[in-house]
């Protein structure tokens, strides 16, 4: 195989709506982490290694750990606050205190009370950066949905999930089952093999700034929000990053992939069949959430909604039995205000996830890729 069989990118994301990508345990953090300053709209993190050494030096160990004794538990979380801890036993001058931050991150207007934060991922060096992994399963879910939308290779599964789900509630095992064997037949049984499109985690931050933001649940069917108590560290609108991508042409041209473009033109496709004439076409206030140029980024990280990441809108081109299969399938358990979809009348799952940029609501995690052929 030679180096002509294989095309090179570098690519730049753009962020157009916020991003957040977390879940590594040490960017999990309680109100014992961090100390608020209302004044200033920053969340400082402590370093808590250095924290504990100081504690350790003024005996202040035991103390520290009453104080979480008396003001953690079930009924009393909210109580802690660790700003005030270290006011009242500390006496540490600003710039030694400023020592003991890891990061410190803004927080939106209006925000006076902070709880649980998931920070963005980091390097070893406490540098943001995207994973490939991620980049890449946003590619390969634009590609299976471009590819299973009205594909007659595909009725036996759309078949298969309705026979199933008229009869029961349909199990997550059963789920994944059909959806690994559709991912299968799109990517010829090869499951998007690493050599045939590679992608780099991001090597080179040019613009990055992040901001905490709250979670909003936008109920669709009543049109009533809801925030939950749980912030995330997002890359703020503008925020740049560098990856590369590289093709493998022998392998990719039998999905269809010949050069960046085909990939381009797939992800407008795949926009276009959710945002424009799929699952959100009907909403009436779509259009209000979606970045300029919605249509040609792709969608990564958390709290971005089922309705990104389901291959479901793509396989089912009628509404009512979209409508219809999803309910059974997000339905958990009877009673259960959140978990029950059995009832849902017009939309399924009925809740759109939300962020507030001063003042604008938004979708969140939408990116834009400019690239450069190496």
């Amino acid at each position: 195989m030679s180096l002509n069989d294989f095309l090179n990118y570098e690519i730049v994301i753009k962020v157009m709506t916020p991003v957040h990508i977390g879940g590594t345990p040490d960017g999990e953090l309680n109100k014992a982490d961090y100390i608020v300053d209302i004044e200033k709209k920053t969340i400082h993190v402590i370093d808590n290694k250095k924290f504990v050494m100081y504690l350790s030096s003024k005996g202040l160990i035991e103390t520290y750990a009453n104080y979480i004794k008396a003001n953690v538990g079930e009924h009393k979380k909210n109580q802690l606050d660790l700003g005030r801890f270290i006011k009242t036993h500390c006496n540490l001058s600003p710039n030694m205190l400023k020592q003991m931050f890891r990061l410190s991150i803004p927080i939106p207007k209006g925000i006076n009370n902070v709880n649980d934060v998931s920070l963005f991922t980091r390097n070893g060096l406490g540098e943001i950066f995207i994973p490939g992994s991620s980049i890449k399963g946003a590619l390969r879910n634009c590609i299976i949905g471009a590819t299973v939308k009205e594909n007659s290779k595909f009725l036996d599964k759309k078949t298969q999930l309705i026979r199933e789900t008229s009869k029961r509630i349909i199990g997550k095992k059963e789920i994944s089952d059909i959806a690994k064997n559709i991912e299968q037949k799109v990517f010829n049984n090869n499951a998007f093999k690493p050599t045939g499109i590679t992608v780099s985690d991001t090597y080179e931050n040019l613009n990055v700034n992040t901001k905490l933001y709250i979670d909003i649940d936008h109920n669709i069917e009543k049109d009533e929000e809801r925030t939950i108590p749980k912030y995330r560290e997002y890359l703020s609108i503008g925020s740049k990053l560098k990856f590369s991508l590289k093709i493998d042409k022998h392998f990719a041209s039998a999905i269809g992939i010949n050069d960046i473009d085909s990939i381009t033109k797939i992800i407008t496709k795949t926009n276009e069949n959710m945002f424009d004439k799929g699952v959100f076409s009907h909403m009436r206030r779509i259009k209000e959430f979606l970045p300029l140029g919605y249509e040609n980024c792709i969608i990564l990280g958390s709290n971005t909604g089922f309705h990104q990441k389901t291959i479901l809108n793509h396989l089912f081109t009628d509404r009512r039995t979209l409508l219809e299969t999803t309910k059974k399938i997000l339905h958990k358990k009877d009673g259960d205000k959140i978990r029950s979809h059995n009832n849902d009348k017009n939309y399924s799952p009925r809740i759109l996830n939300l962020i507030e940029v001063e003042g604008k609501k938004m979708l969140a995690g939408f990116v834009a890729m400019e690239v450069k052929e190496v």
